[in-house]
């Protein structure tokens, strides 16, 4: 979910800050030409589509997009950057990140969508995030305990299979050691 948006010299945007309320159903709506596509298409950059040189206003010589995102992990700011040159940046809580970890983190945190597109809400494998994601407090903290779980066991998991390699390699080298 996206608690708060900030867009410095994107096109024709020089500088605005956007706080969003915190739960439910965000809708942006308004007269034609009000801004509203260039507001999702700012979003969009900042969740890592592909950039464009024309996206750089004229008021200074890049432009930044600031996403404060939140999700079980807690709250982490997302800043991508467009240099006139074309040359993009991004950052994740502060850290250097590819375009790849931010689409990734973005993409599991938040949906969007504009006109008569959709993304996760008609994709079967994210209808249980976005029922979730309508709970309340305590069924977030069960959320968040079972996937502390299944953290636990993909680490286990490992473990085991690690080990059971390991005793494979055991037997061949008995093998070959007796041979």
């Amino acid at each position: 979910m996206i608690k708060r948006v900030e867009i410095e010299n994107f096109a024709l945007i020089r500088e605005v800050e956007l706080d969003l309320p915190q739960r439910g159903l965000i809708a942006i709506t308004g007269e034609t030409g009000a801004g509203k596509t260039l507001l999702m298409e700012a979003i969009a950059f900042a969740a890592g589509t592909r950039p464009n040189r024309s996206m750089v206003g004229s008021h200074k010589n890049k432009c930044r997009v600031a996403l404060w995102v939140a999700g079980d992990e807690g709250e982490v700011e997302v800043v991508r950057e467009l240099s006139r040159e074309g040359r993009s940046r991004q950052w994740i809580g502060g850290r250097p990140a590819r375009v790849a970890e931010l689409s990734e983190l973005v993409g599991r945190l938040m949906d969007y969508s504009g006109h008569a597109e959709s993304q996760r809400l008609f994709s079967p494998r994210h209808h249980l995030s976005l029922l979730d994601a309508l709970g309340d407090e305590r069924h977030r903290q069960r959320v968040a305990a079972l996937a502390k779980l299944r953290q636990r066991y993909r680490q286990v998991s490992q473990a085991l299979a690690e080990l059971a390699e390991s005793e494979e390699e055991r037997r061949r080298e008995v093998e070959r050691l007796r041979e």
